[in-house]
């Protein structure tokens, strides 16, 4: 897979590549000067839309081309964006990322107790009316470690907060 910015500088520099060469191009179709001829072009290509009806027809057909490329570019552009979000959640629902949290509890590993240590310390939150969170960080799926507590703990609200980590505890 490639770097979305090697993906986004690909673009860019395609699109370059084009108003360059489809200016040229509509230069020679009309009787424009250079720099109103890059600028259509441009406008073609972005889809601001000027009059072209002066246009010759070799030009507006030219013009229909650049607009379809522009619906290229566009969906291209779309699926960059797509993708970025994609990974970005893949790598969250991975349970690989930093935990930006302060005064919280940590757990490190997992074995059967830990649902019952939550238990427990949801019930001591909720009669002292505190709130708190755990993080866990254990070599186990983090989807399995949220359907567990989940399952066994359930949600206390406000009182407790469990956040669930993948990852080496002994690598902390």
């Amino acid at each position: 897979t490639w770097n979305p910015m090697v993906k986004s500088a690909l673009l860019l520099s395609t699109l370059f590549a084009i108003l360059l060469g489809g200016g040229a191009v509509y230069y020679s179709f009309t009787n424009f000067d250079i720099g109103q001829a890059y600028w259509r072009t441009w406008c073609a290509l972005s889809g601001a839309e000027p009059d072209f009806s002066d246009d010759p027809w070799d030009a507006k057909v030219l013009v229909i081309l650049m607009t379809v490329v522009q619906l290229f570019f566009f969906a291209f552009q779309l699926s960059l964006v797509e993708q970025a979000v994609a990974n970005k959640v893949a790598e969250l629902n991975s349970g690989r990322t930093k935990v930006f949290e302060v005064g919280h509890e940590v757990i490190l590993g997992w074995n059967p107790a830990v649902p019952m240590v939550l238990k427990q310390l949801a019930v001591a939150n909720r009669t002292n009316r505190e709130s708190q969170t755990v993080v866990i960080l254990a070599d186990k799926d983090k989807k399995e470690m949220d359907r567990i507590v989940r399952a066994q703990v359930g949600d206390h609200g406000k009182y407790l907060r469990v956040m669930c980590r993948s990852g080496d505890p002994s690598d902390v």
